[in-house]
C-alpha cells in the first residue's frame, strides 16, 4: 500500500487516461469490503432459517387465520427492512448529486473512493449528478410502491 493520503488527486500514470485522477481509499475499501461481507453472511442466515419458518406455518396451516396473520406480519417487515436502506439511498444519492453540482467535478475532493477514479468536471459531472438524481427518484418511487403493496396487505 501507498503511502499517499486518501482523497488525493494525481495524474494517471495510464497513458490511455488524461487528467486528474481521484485517489482510493484503502480503508474505505476495506470498511465497504466487511458490509458487504456482513449483508452476505445476514442474507445466507436468513435463507438457511427460511425452511424452518416455512415447516412451522405448514403446521399451523390448519388455523387459517393464524397463518394469515403470520405472513401479514412476514412481508410486512420484509417490506420495512428493504424501504428503510432505499430512503436512505436516496438521501444519500440526492445529497451526493447536490456536491457535484456545487462543486461542478465528479468525484468531488471530500468523497472516498475505493479505487482510483478520473475526475469528470462540466458537463461530465452534470451528467453524474442527473443520474444520481434519476437514481433517487426510482428509489423513491419504488419505495412509495412497496408502501402501498403493505398497506394493500393489511387493509385488503
Amino acid at each position: 500500500m501507498s503511502n499517499e493520503p486518501s482523497n488525493t488527486t494525481h495524474r494517471s500514470p495510464n497513458p490511455g487516461v488524461e487528467g486528474e485522477m481521484h485517489g482510493a481509499d484503502p480503508a474505505f475499501r476495506r470498511r465497504m469490503f466487511l458490509l458487504l461481507a456482513a449483508c452476505l453472511l445476514g442474507a445466507v442466515l436468513v435463507v438457511l432459517l427460511l425452511p424452518g419458518w416455512l415447516d412451522e406455518l405448514r403446521q399451523r396451516g390448519s388455523d387459517s387465520g393464524g397463518l394469515d396473520e403470520l405472513l401479514r406480519i412476514g412481508f410486512t417487515a420484509v417490506a420495512l427492512v428493504m424501504i428503510a436502506p432505499m430512503l436512505l439511498l436516496a438521501r444519500l444519492s440526492l445529497s451526493w448529486a447536490e456536491q457535484i453540482r456545487q462543486a461542478d467535478s465528479f468525484p468531488t475532493r471530500e468523497m472516498k473512493t475505493t479505487r482510483d477514479v478520473p475526475v469528470r468536471h462540466g458537463k461530465d459531472a452534470l451528467r453524474v449528478a442527473r443520474w444520481h438524481t434519476a437514481g433517487a427518484i426510482a428509489l423513491l418511487w419504488l419505495s412509495v410502491a412497496l408502501m402501498a403493496w403493505v398497506a394493500w396487505i393489511w387493509l385488503g
